[in-house]
């Protein structure tokens, strides 16, 4: 019986996605732009219901409703990604929020979307929009550019508050043992995956196991930085997309807001006292401002790992506490500026200045070089 229900299912889904492709041609010749949607993993994810889409641009002009629905085809299904024609929108400009929301043609039949993707045809420009929620038939759901914001910057207040309150009646914490954290007292149904799901996982844990032990015997002792490349062989050990910018001033900038480790950056009130830069050395970094210029512009930032100073680690390993400093250019990129490895001023301890700087002439060159 599993194997004929199976069959089915298997047929029907081959037979919605010929019916796309057999729509698809006529459909991009309507449209300036595709909906990338993704329906989350997780059990009872996917929707029948009607759903709809309208997009916002930087001024707040919108789009007409939008119908995500290709004919034939058994969409926004569980852990898949479907891919809809949009409307002309002629000269609409970038997209900064869309709304989404479904219907009550079956009112308990709530959806799981992971993101909201959109794609400019013509230009290939991608707007991504992470929306990681139940979508409720209740509800209209608005989501700005990677869904991003601050509360005090949020215009969207009472939305806002609404999904705090859902989210503490889900997330119940109680304590099990006087002394120890609290844990949650039952587990929502957002963080539980589906059996197919947690099989996937099994399979994809013994592929990259075999994976990685070829990798290690044919992988040589690393003698240049590119030689990291060297690594990415396989398919669940891609290339990054960041591979070819990872070493850019930018893209180190770029790390410290959304990195690893995106609670160290400060803003710079004052240099610290350890941090062994001037006026002299910083001037041709920092747009022709003074350290002093800098700050109250509110333009200088830092990060200060002190607290890796004196880790205990093996004999031949020194473990730097660096300090940072960063600039935000007038064109809004941050980039580091100086870059100090250990606490102490010292002249075995060198700032080293980041070289990011455009050169216009070469006065400026020799702005520079007195400087270094």
């Amino acid at each position: 019986m599993g194997n004929i229900v199976a069959f089915v299912k298997g047929a029907l889904h081959y037979l919605g996605n010929l019916a796309f492709h057999l729509y698809k041609p006529n459909a991009l010749k309507n449209c300036d732009h595709l909906i990338h949607v993704q329906t989350g993993d997780k059990k009872g994810a996917g929707t029948d219901a009607n759903v709809y889409i309208r997009l916002f641009n930087e001024t707040g002009v919108t789009s007409s409703e939008i119908l995500l629905d290709v004919p034939f085809r058994d969409d926004l299904e569980k852990g898949t990604l479907e891919v809809f024609p949009c409307p002309m929108l002629g000269d609409f400009g970038p997209i900064s929020r869309i709304e989404i929301w479904r219907d009550e043609a079956a009112p308990w039949d709530d959806w799981y979307v992971d993101y909201v993707m959109i794609a400019h045809v013509g230009s290939k420009t991608k707007y991504y929009f992470p929306v990681h929620r139940w979508i409720r038939s209740y509800r209209r759901y608005s989501i700005k550019e990677f869904d991003v914001v601050l509360p005090q910057h949020d215009d969207c207040h009472a939305a806002r508050a609404d999904e705090l309150k859902e989210k503490r009646m889900l997330y119940e914490f109680v304590r099990q043992v006087p002394g120890l954290p609290t844990q949650v007292k039952t587990l929502p149904v957002d963080e539980s995956f589906s059996n197919e799901y947690k099989w996937n996982i099994v399979q994809r844990k013994v592929q990259m196991l075999t994976e990685s032990a070829i990798t290690k015997r044919i992988i040589y002792k690393w003698t240049k930085l590119d030689d990291i490349k060297s690594m990415f062989k396989f398919k669940h050990f891609p290339v990054p997309s960041s591979v070819e910018e990872w070493q850019t001033d930018e893209h180190f900038a770029r790390q410290r807001l959304t990195g690893v480790n995106a609670v160290m950056i400060r803003l710079c009130e004052r240099i610290p006292d350890n941090l062994d830069v001037d006026d002299q050395m910083l001037r041709p970094f920092l747009e022709d401002k003074t350290i002093v210029q800098a700050i109250s512009a509110k333009k200088l930032f830092y990060t200060d790992h002190k607290l890796l100073k004196g880790l205990a680690t093996d004999e031949h390993t020194e473990l730097c506490s660096p300090l940072a400093l960063f600039y935000l250019r007038n064109d809004g990129t941050l980039v580091p500026v100086a870059l100090q490895l250990f606490q102490e001023k010292a002249p075995t301890n060198p700032v080293k200045l980041i070289f990011y700087y455009t050169l216009h002439s070469n006065h400026d060159l020799e702005i520079i070089l007195d400087c270094l």
